[in-house]
């Protein structure tokens, strides 16, 4: 059941996806950015760099427990255009869930993908300037060590710019993931995504929440999740 599951996904993502680069390519204009702000760096005089202020194992883990970086309130979060109330709040139904509006000509559910975002985690927009963020997708932030860059992403990792950091602990290398929200809406996504909260280890309560798989090795024959900007490294001022 659960190849049949990745085969549609598979499948399913090759399809819908526009923005296709390899992990070792130059970004181009038209795909997501990711830069710190250096207005909130400390520099460090002794090495002559500048540096985030905060520990990188705290911030590994912040990642982790928040992978994308689209704020709640940020009109372009939510996958499904909801009915709202006069405050804007989202309706429910009489079994409690939120009431998803129906397109008039169609009669699909309405997809939420007129909006860029705009607004971000306080921690992300504290010390990253995201940039190219298209409306119709959605983002996730990947930060790994040395150690878990070079064990899913070999060939990157021994590119003489990634090495130099690889052994440093107060660095952790940053990239952007992405897909559609029609993609995300595919048969059988929301089932393949769980799939990666074992790696995680943390179980996410709804789409917008949850991490994707996407690592080497998640995927049939240890594809990669093509959809991926070329990562950048930050340097923290603590371990």
């Amino acid at each position: 059941m659960k190849n049949s599951i990745k085969k549609k996904i598979l499948l399913t993502l090759a399809s819908i996806s526009t923005l296709v680069v390899p992990l070792t390519v130059i970004s181009c204009a038209k795909y997501p950015t990711i830069e710190v702000k250096k207005e909130n760096l400390k520099y460090d005089e002794q090495e002559k760099i500048f540096k985030i202020p905060e520990s990188a194992s705290w911030f590994h883990d912040f990642v982790r427990l928040n992978p994308n970086p689209i704020h709640p309130e940020d009109p372009a979060y939510d996958i499904y255009v909801y009915k709202k109330g006069e405050n804007g709040e989202k309706l429910r139904d009489e079994n409690g869930e939120f009431i998803i509006l129906k397109d008039e000509k169609t009669g699909f559910e309405k997809v939420n993908n007129t909006h860029k975002p705009a607004k971000f985690l306080p921690t992300y927009d504290k010390y990253f300037n995201l940039g190219n963020l298209s409306a119709n997708y959605d983002f996730r932030i990947g930060a790994w060590t040395g150690e878990e860059f070079a064990k899913h992403y070999p060939y990157a990792a021994s590119k003489s710019f990634y090495k130099q950091h690889l052994n440093k602990k107060n660095i952790l290398f940053f990239t952007i993931y992405y897909v559609t929200k029609d993609g995300e809406l595919a048969n059988g996504f929301e089932e393949f995504a769980k799939q990666s909260d074992q790696f995680f280890n943390k179980t996410f309560t709804t789409l917008e929440k949850a991490w994707w798989p996407v690592l080497p090795g998640m995927f049939e024959g240890g594809q990669n999740w093509k959809n991926q900007i070329d990562p950048i490294v930050v340097t923290f001022e603590r371990e």
